[in-house]
């Protein structure tokens, strides 16, 4: 079986569900490609499976595949305990709006939901950095 998928699908939720079904099926071999953001470097139609997140730009999806849903994620602030927010048990996105935030890496999913919500609420968070070394 031939996966490609992001880093972050490959470190946090794959691993289970992989070693499940290789015990389930041990005359299979996987091979993964993980850490895949540019997926026009990728021949998808060589895959058996790709796995992204949501507001990735996928590139033509061969006839022969179907993209379902697999699982919902939240995505949540990490706050210094001296934040001003992080003694509040919920905000909005226009509070983030004074503060500056630490981005992931341009080509994330994960970033480009976060960006085009910001982006649908006209909020312009201050950009302090990436973490993309």
């Amino acid at each position: 079986m031939r996966i490609a998928t992001t880093s972050l699908i490959a470190k946090y939720f794959l691993p289970t569900y992989l070693k499940r079904f290789q015990e389930a099926h041990p005359n299979i071999n996987i091979y993964i490609k993980s850490g895949v953001t540019f997926w026009e470097r990728i021949s998808l139609s060589d895959l058996d499976a790709f796995f992204f997140e949501g507001g990735m730009e996928i590139p033509t999806i061969p006839q022969s595949f179907e993209i379902i849903p697999w699982i919902r994620d939240e995505i949540v602030a990490i706050l210094h305990p001296e934040h001003p927010l992080a003694n509040q048990s919920s905000f909005c996105l226009t509070d983030l709006e004074n503060f500056p935030l630490i981005w992931r890496e341009p080509s994330s999913g994960v970033r480009k939901i976060l960006e085009a919500a910001l982006l649908e609420k006209r909020v312009q968070p201050m950009h302090l950095g990436s973490s993309t070394f």
